[in-house]
């Protein structure tokens, strides 16, 4: 054997024997990485989830806490490797659950009772229908300050390691992979060093052409020393680089012509979601317009009669608002629109729905709502309207506005929507008849017309 076959066979030896404990150790460490990022991603997602969870429970919003579980569905949980995400209550009885067939369910396996049980957040590896996951609690705790918290519930989720696993197996061939190509690269160079110094430059002319050719535009040849070849090498870089030059100009040009045609696209985008923005929004009040009211409240009946819960309907009228604008002008009216906005925006829930019907007829459409909470809700509403100031135009005050409210609850006073809107403003005309200023209750109605 001659040392051109020994000195290859022995640095592809050492280079084979390096690359495979480098490779093990790399693996070992990626595992390491990927399984820790398994974790922190379970843990992060759960973190995510418990504010709003936490809150609503807090609160007693079940029926926000189901809405935003069940809009996980919408999104492919798959993808994230997310198996299920659920609440239970203290007595481990699911609250919630990304699949809805779960509901109501009392949850009676060993990591439900442990992460019930527990005061800080567990992970634990389990098995699953012969896959391999990742359980992970998070206790639903509010804390005050030099109080004791206070345990709503418990969020899970089951993440599944499959795609560890098989990022693992295709890492492991590509260090195989990598192992045989080096080897073959490495053994490649000690030959060409063995080559006369003709060799290697032709053969470096010869494969930057070939890659030139094939649309590589960044390649050259490197020039070794002065003689023809490295002559011929110099001028064939110099015409790759005239050309090179010639080209990114063009793709310079093509890209600002697509710069421009991108803003006059997201221009256009964000016209169009101007336009649907004032389709459904009042142009002086920012409030849903009656339009998106009618649309709003059928959806909200349907989700209502699905969930079986309530939702209110309030009724709102401006007290004596003709008189006003004809003592103090339409600009002063406007104002206290304005105002009679910025209070029920400040007063009520961000999940309610306000409207301006017409004129200075509101709604708010109050979900999740039983008629009492709708009844204290609107006397708020009315209270902080009656203390509120105005200031016109020329930074005079004005008298402040009052307004009347009547309030229907589905399903108690009406189950379709055309009811319940009737029911609210026959609510509504009963607190005109009282005095104005006034709630008055749907309830009340039969009362006071028997």
């Amino acid at each position: 054997m001659n040392l051109r076959t020994k000195v290859p066979l022995l640095a592809i030896s050492i280079l084979l024997s390096t690359t495979l404990v480098s490779g093990v150790i790399l693996l070992f460490m990626l595992r390491v990485n990927m399984e820790s990022e398994a974790k922190l991603r379970a843990k992060t997602f759960l973190d995510a989830l418990a504010v709003s969870a936490t809150e609503d429970l807090a609160t007693g919003r079940i029926d926000s806490l189901d809405r935003m579980v069940t809009t996980l569905t919408d999104y492919d949980l798959e993808q994230l490797d997310v198996r299920f995400v659920q609440v239970l209550s203290p007595e481990r009885r699911v609250i919630a659950h990304s699949k809805q067939f779960y509901y109501g369910r009392v949850a009676d396996d060993e990591f439900s009772i442990e992460a019930v049980n527990a005061d800080e957040p567990i992970l634990r590896d389990a098995y699953q229908n012969k896959e391999r996951i990742l359980m992970v609690s998070r206790p639903l705790v509010t804390q005050i300050d030099d109080l004791p918290g206070i345990r709503w519930g418990t969020l899970t989720t089951a993440l599944g390691l499959d795609r560890l696993q098989r990022m693992m197996a295709h890492s492991l061939i590509g260090i195989i992979t990598g192992v045989v190509l080096a080897s073959i690269l490495s053994a490649a160079l000690l030959i060409s060093l063995l080559n006369t110094q003709l060799i290697k430059p032709l053969d470096n002319l010869t494969e930057a052409a070939a890659s030139y050719g094939h649309g590589n535009l960044g390649t050259r040849a490197k020039i070794y020393g002065k003689d023809e070849i490295s002559m011929l090498a110099t001028t064939f870089n110099q015409m790759a680089d005239t050309v090179e030059n010639h080209t990114r100009n063009l793709e310079f040009q093509i890209l600002e012509r697509t710069h421009e045609l991108q803003s006059a696209n997201k221009l256009l985008a964000d016209l169009n979601e101007r336009l649907n923005e004032l389709a459904i929004t009042d142009g002086l009040t920012g409030l849903f317009n009656f339009r998106q009211f009618q649309d709003t409240i059928r959806k909200e009946l349907v989700r209502a009669k699905r969930l079986r819960i309530p939702f209110s309907l309030l009724a709102m009228d401006v007290d004596f608002f003709k008189q006003f604008n004809d003592t103090y002008g339409h600009p002063s009216g406007d104002i206290a629109l304005k105002k009679l906005a910025s209070v029920m925006k400040e007063r009520l829930r961000e999940s309610d729905i306000l409207c301006r019907i017409g004129g200075e007829e509101f709604s708010a459409i109050l979900p999740g709502t039983w008629h009492e909470a709708a009844i204290g809700l609107a006397q708020e509403l009315r209270m902080s309207l009656e203390k509120s100031e105005l200031i016109n135009e020329a930074g005079q005050k004005i008298p402040g506005i009052t307004i009347s409210i009547g309030v229907a609850t589905f399903p108690d006073h009406a189950d379709n929507v055309s009811d319940l809107i009737n029911a609210a403003d026959s609510a509504l005309y009963l607190a005109k008849q009282r005095g104005r200023s006034q709630v008055a209750s749907a309830a009340n109605i039969s009362k006071t017309q028997g």
